[in-house]
């Protein structure tokens, strides 16, 4: 049995938040408030973060209950078990709501980065969404204004359609069944520093180049190779199995394969076909 004072002290300071604990004078951790959610936040993260909100204040409210039912008992009916158990919802509770706070603050940082980003323009329809590379899926309203950040992946399904307008003129397109990741897009219209790289693992891609037509930094990725851009308008089409083509229609395109390293340009009015292991045709015309 435990003395009926330190008992009732000891819980009156758990659930008040003090951080002694009167028997040991061992400092400890108070209960933490938990952090309000700001409005800017996307319509996702607001849902998440405010379901795990009202969790936590459900679960700290058992443990308030936990520890009023344990100081009212008197001394003889106190137990080092139910004391025990006490603490433990107490612990629990105070991990949960840290990391509730800290992830809350981190989202909160990276919301005030995305704001500074440049932003794309998309117009879709069908099925189409967007993955962050913070884990969060836009759709519907959330997808039409794009902030350009690294690690953004595009999909659309079977009747999805996809226009991207990025902050440069640049448009991209992808078709039904598309698959991309923008790795990285950064452009400065007062010094015109561009670099644009893309991931392009399936579907049917159109690239139309804007303002950095004359750079050499703008890379589209495929399983089989890289497609560097030199002021273009091309067309790139990827099966499930891997196998596809490159179709150029204006501009030049320098691929370079995986496989063999092999080289080839790519002058407009041209076409090169590949296998999924990374062997590619001969360049031919395209059809008229």
């Amino acid at each position: 049995m435990r003395k009926a004072t330190f008992i009732r002290l000891a819980l009156v300071t758990a659930l008040f938040g003090i951080a002694l604990w009167p028997s040991t004078a061992v400092a400890q951790e108070k209960i933490p408030p938990l952090a309000f959610i700001p409005d800017n936040l996307s319509v996702g993260e607001r849902t998440k973060f405010t379901q795990r909100r009202q969790a936590l204040q459900t679960q700290l409210s058992a443990f308030q209950a936990a520890a009023k039912a344990f100081n009212d008992k008197t001394a003889e009916n106190q137990t080092d078990a139910e004391f025990n158990s006490v603490q433990a919802l107490r612990s629990k509770y105070i991990s949960a709501a840290n990391t509730f706070n800290r992830e809350l603050s981190a989202a909160t940082a990276a919301t005030a980065v995305r704001s500074t980003l440049p932003v794309a323009n998309v117009n879709g329809s069908g099925d189409f969404y967007f993955v962050t590379k913070d884990g969060r899926k836009l759709t519907g309203a959330e997808a039409a204004r794009l902030p350009m950040d690294g690690g953004t992946r595009a999909v659309t399904g079977a009747n999805g359609r996809m226009k991207v307008l990025l902050p440069d003129e640049t448009v991209f397109t992808l078709g039904p069944n598309s698959d991309m990741v923008i790795d990285d897009f950064v452009y400065d219209p007062a010094t015109s520093l561009t670099k644009a790289t893309a991931s392009f693992a399936k579907g049917t891609f159109r690239w139309v180049t804007g303002k950095v037509s004359h750079r050499k930094d703008i890379n589209i990725k495929v399983a089989v190779g890289i497609i560097g851009v030199r002021g273009t308008d091309f067309e790139a089409m990827v099966e499930p199995s891997g196998a596809g083509y490159v179709k150029l229609f204006e501009g030049q395109l320098e691929i370079v394969g995986k496989k063999t390293g092999a080289k080839f340009i790519l002058s407009a009015g041209q076409v090169i076909t590949f296998t999924a292991d990374g062997t590619f045709s001969q360049l031919t015309a395209l059809s008229p």
